[in-house]
C-alpha cells in the first residue's frame, strides 16, 4: 500500500522513505500546478480532457500521481514525466505523460497514455509501448526517447523489467517544488562493494576530476567489466562501457539504498545474458559486519 506525507519541516516521504525535492524548471510549472488543481479538486473525465490532461489518473489514487523531471537523453535538456508512484500490473509504473523543451524553451509533449496505447519506463531512455486496437489486435514495443521524438528499437520489454521512475507525489510536493539544485544532498558512491555471492570485492566505484566515474563491476561467473563510464543523474548512476566491441554496448545504472548498490545492467544485442535487464546487488565492505 502506498502512503506518502509531508512534514511540518518540508520533507516528502514515500512508503516511509524521504525522498528529495526536484529542480523543476519555470517552464514546466504551470503543467504540475495545473494537474495539482486537479488532483485536489478531484476533477472529472470530462474536465481533464477539456483542459487537455490525461483523463487516466483518474483511475489511481491521487497520492500514487507523481512526477520527475530528468535529463534522460543526456543533451542538457531536463524531460518531465508524469505517472505512477505505485499500482496494479496495469498502472503500475505507467507514464501518462512526457514532455521535452523545443528549441525556444517551450514545453513539447512527446507521449500520453490512453487505455489501449500504454508507455512504460524501461531504464535509461527507453519506453515500453503497449496496447491495442479496436479489433483486438494487440502490439508491443520499446522506443527509445531521440530529441522530440520517439525511435522504434523493434524489440520486447518484458513487464517484469519496467523501471518505477522515482517520482515525487504532485499534490503534495508543488508548494515546496526547488528551481535550483543548489541544496540537494550528495550521494556517495565512492568504493568497494562486495557481492552477496562471493562476500568479495567485485564493485569498485571511482570519482573522476571532470565528475564522471569510473566503474569496475564483476559479476560471477558471468563478466568482468573494467571501463565503464558514469555519470551521475542525481538519483542513480548511468554507466556505459563498448570494452566488449564497438557494436556490443552494455549501459546500465548504479542506485544506492543505504549501504546496498543495485547494479542493473543492459545489453540488447546478447543472445544469452543482459539481453533483458539483470539486477545484482553489492554490499558496501566494512558495513555489512559491523
Amino acid at each position: 500500500m502506498l502512503t506518502a506525507a509531508l512534514t511540518a519541516d518540508a520533507r516528502i516521504y514515500v512508503n516511509g522513505i524521504e525522498v528529495d525535492e526536484l529542480a523543476v524548471p519555470a517552464v514546466y510549472e504551470p503543467i504540475l500546478k495545473k494537474y495539482r488543481t486537479a488532483l485536489e479538486e478531484n476533477w472529472t473525465g470530462q474536465q481533464l480532457v477539456d483542459d487537455g490532461m490525461n483523463f487516466m489518473i483518474k483511475a489511481v489514487p491521487p497520492e500514487a500521481v507523481g512526477y520527475a523531471v530528468d535529463d534522460l537523453d543526456n543533451d542538457g535538456i531536463p524531460e518531465l514525466a508524469i505517472g505512477t508512484i505505485s499500482g496494479d500490473e496495469f498502472y503500475g509504473k505507467l507514464i501518462f505523460e512526457l514532455y521535452t523543451l523545443d528549441d525556444y524553451g517551450n514545453p513539447v509533449q512527446i507521449f500520453s497514455s490512453i487505455e489501449r496505447n500504454r508507455y512504460y519506463y524501461a531504464g535509461g531512455i527507453r519506453f515500453a509501448n503497449i496496447g491495442s486496437s479496436a479489433f483486438d489486435d494487440s502490439f508491443a514495443t520499446t522506443l527509445k526517447l531521440e530529441g522530440e521524438g520517439l525511435v522504434d528499437m523493434t524489440f520486447t520489454t518484458d513487464p517484469k523489467d519496467y523501471v518505477q521512475m522515482q517520482f515525487v507525489p504532485i499534490a503534495e510536493s508543488m508548494e515546496n517544488s526547488k528551481t535550483t539544485t543548489e541544496n540537494a544532498a550528495e550521494i556517495i558512491y565512492e568504493g568497494e562493494y562486495a557481492s552477496y555471492d562471493t562476500d568479495e570485492p567485485m564493485l569498485y566505484i571511482q570519482k573522476n576530476k571532470d565528475g564522471t566515474y569510473s566503474i569496475q563491476i564483476g559479476i560471477y561467473r558471468l563478466i568482468q567489466l573494467d571501463k565503464c563510464v558514469g555519470i551521475d543523474k542525481g538519483n542513480r548512476l548511468e554507466f556505459s562501457t563498448v570494452e566488449l566491441g564497438e557494436n556490443q554496448e552494455i549501459t546500465g545504472t548504479i542506485v544506492l539504498n543505504g549501504e546496498v548498490a543495485t547494479v542493473t545492467l543492459y545489453a540488447p544485442w546478447s543472445d544469452t545474458w543482459f539481453k533483458d535487464v539483470s539486477e545484482f546487488d553489492y554490499y558496501k565492505m566494512n558495513v555489512r559486519n559491523q
